[in-house]
């Protein structure tokens, strides 16, 4: 195991964290239980003021890491993050389609369902991300953007095969496939 930890200030100083609260959620993130060595890096952390801020869960069976936390240590390229930004937060009408935010229980439902779908397949996750922006896109052009499923049933009803066909369909099919369905 690599021993070397590089740590980004502004991660720190953006998510008010001191190092060895930093250090402490990098050990949880892996899983792993940690060592009395790690315990002794960690020194005191304050489980509270991490729970509060959203980065832990304290329960009687102990800390649990959250999507917040893990956040930190994923690559900033993380395509469930680039999904959920994608994806409108509000449909034209207002109704809610996804998380305003990156954190809460929304997020957590989600990010676990999109691991399930598509297990870190980066190949799969780019293209799922392709054809939302496409329906998006698509949506938008015609005017029924309030017709957009919300992202969890987005997710759950596998748009991303149903719409894969505006990949591959030029926008004057699309015109003329739209104007038969009037």
């Amino acid at each position: 195991m690599n021993d070397n930890i590089v740590i980004d200030r502004n991660v720190l100083a953006l998510n008010g964290l001191s190092i060895n609260e930093y250090y402490f959620l990098y050990l949880k993130s892996l899983g792993k239980p940690l060592t009395p060595a790690d315990s002794e890096i960690c020194g005191d952390i304050n489980y509270e003021s991490l729970q509060d801020r959203g980065f832990i869960k304290v329960s009687d069976k102990g800390e649990v890491i959250r999507g917040k936390a893990l956040d930190l240590f994923e690559d900033k390229r993380n395509n469930f993050i680039r999904f959920v930004e994608t994806f409108p937060v509000k449909s034209p009408n207002g109704r809610y389609l996804s998380p305003a935010r990156l954190e809460g229980a929304a997020i957590d439902s989600l990010r676990k369902k999109w691991k399930k779908l598509f297990k870190d397949q980066r190949n799969v996750e780019d293209h799922v991300i392709k054809v939302l922006e496409a329906e998006i896109a698509y949506r938008k052009k015609q005017g029924n953007m309030d017709f957009m499923q919300a992202c969890e049933a987005w997710l759950n009803g596998s748009n991303y095969e149903k719409y894969e066909y505006l990949l591959e369909v030029s926008e004057d099919e699309i015109e003329s496939n739209h104007n038969e369905l009037m």
